[in-house]
């Protein structure tokens, strides 16, 4: 019995090594293949031409590739502008903002002065201030033909 146990340990341990073996060169062709793709993304198009399976690279063609900065890898950076705005003190408290990917659907909770509540969008107008743009954190007005922000306020913990 302990005979059978250890030849089917054994087996086991075979089979098992087998599908590592499998498993890991399936790994490597598909990261070869995914590299040889980005490798041609990368190249001027006119560098390559493909004719009947093969590659043919026109070295007289062949541009300087662009800087690694120029790529925008990781996508390109934008400065919160709105952090540059002057805060208002037009008696407007942001207590709330419902933000969406989309602009035209993301509204903003401001009460004003007297203390009354509302659910606003951008277009809509509060005392003569004109709502233009609804972000994450903050809120972008009219005044006056000049940009101020209703910053949201947190509570501390």
């Amino acid at each position: 019995m302990r005979i059978q146990l250890a030849n089917l340990a054994e087996l086991t341990n075979a089979l098992f090594t087998k599908r590592i073996a499998i498993t890991h060169s399936v790994l490597a062709i598909v990261i070869l293949y995914n590299l040889l793709h980005l490798t041609v993304a990368l190249l001027p198009s006119e560098a390559v031409n493909i004719e009947k399976n093969s590659v043919f690279i026109n070295h007289t063609s062949i541009k300087p590739a662009p800087k690694i900065g120029a790529l925008h890898l990781f996508g390109l950076y934008q400065m919160n502008t709105a952090a540059l705005l002057p805060i208002a003190q037009l008696g407007l408290t942001l207590q709330g903002i419902l933000y969406a990917s989309q602009p035209a659907l993301s509204q903003a909770i401001i009460a004003s002065a007297n203390g009354e509540a509302k659910a606003y969008k951008i277009g809509d107008s509060i005392n003569g201030v004109v709502i233009k743009q609804i972000l994450a954190n903050d809120v972008i007005i009219e005044s006056n033909d000049a940009l101020q922000r209703l910053p949201l306020i947190r509570p501390s913990l």
